[in-house]
């Protein structure tokens, strides 16, 4: 008998944190609690892929193996990240995984939010093709 009012009871949590998880705020505790008072540490760094599309073929670059589609990450989709990586605190985000984040059509957009609203440091990987004296310093 217990062990139903056991099981009934962890099945009513398990119902109830669902409920409650949906909720911004309770999330936003959650992953505030769980990565800051439990781990006691933040993250070194958080990889942000803004988009798989590269101009370049280098020889090391394991892209050509990726077979997912090559696109482009959403805005808003950016900006729902930025603000679920703010709760982390990493230490340095880095916009870049296997593409390359110049391309972006809206790109100083991306990073001048990233800058906005995280306290962390920006650090870039770039084959630098794109760069000039214009947008160089931004």
């Amino acid at each position: 008998m217990r062990r139903v009012l056991k099981k009934i009871n962890d099945i009513f949590l398990l119902f109830l944190l669902k409920k409650l998880f949906k909720i911004a705020f309770i999330k936003k505790f959650f992953y505030w609690f769980f990565f800051v008072v439990v781990n006691r540490r933040r993250p070194a760094y958080v990889n942000l892929e803004l988009t798989n599309a590269c101009n370049a073929n280098c020889i090391m670059c394991p892209r050509e193996e990726m077979t997912r589609p090559i696109k482009t990450m959403d805005f808003q989709l950016f900006k729902k990240l930025v603000d679920e990586v703010k709760i982390l605190n990493p230490h340095t985000v880095v916009p870049f995984f296997y593409g390359e984040s110049t391309l972006v059509r809206n790109f100083d957009e991306y990073i001048s939010y990233l800058k906005k609203n995280t306290k962390c440091k920006i650090s870039m990987n770039t084959n630098g093709s794109r760069l000039n004296e214009k947008n160089i310093n931004k």
